[in-house]
């Protein structure tokens, strides 16, 4: 498969999350129990991206099982469209993470920039220099 052929079918993939503004990220723990959780997200090129807090229990899951599904969702994590098998994988480059913090900015407004306020306020108060954020990068299964 050409590698351009394969990017294509990865976006088309990841087509009903098209204008959502929430999915259901569902990682697994170890006995396999899956556990989903509503987040934001974008979609650049040919993944999905979403943060998190860096010491969540869907940051532990996805290291050690990095088998994911999403799906678009309510605010309250109801599902409302196609459930997407994928892949996570932390990301760690900050040309990345750059470029994902300027999407979710442009495409959650004013709520995105007051959480990042926020959590910049709280960190100068907490011990230790521990990242707020980790961000993921999710691959669609072909």
């Amino acid at each position: 498969m050409v590698i351009s052929e394969r990017i294509r079918m990865q976006e088309q993939l990841f087509l009903p999350l098209e204008g959502e503004q929430y999915i259901s990220l569902t990682t697994f723990r170890r006995n396999e129990m899956p556990v989903a959780t509503p987040v934001w997200f974008v979609i650049l090129d040919d993944s999905v991206y979403l943060y998190t807090g860096a010491s969540t229990g869907k940051v532990k899951r996805i290291r050690a099982n990095p088998r994911v599904t999403v799906a678009p969702c309510t605010l309250s994590g109801d599902v409302t469209g196609p459930t997407i098998v994928g892949t996570a994988s932390m990301i760690s480059d900050q040309t990345t993470i750059t470029r994902i913090r300027a999407a979710l900015g442009q495409k959650y407004g004013w709520h995105y920039h007051l959480l990042m306020w926020y959590t910049t306020i709280a960190r100068r108060f907490q011990r230790g220099s521990q990242d707020a954020w980790a961000y993921i990068a999710i691959s669609a299964h072909l």
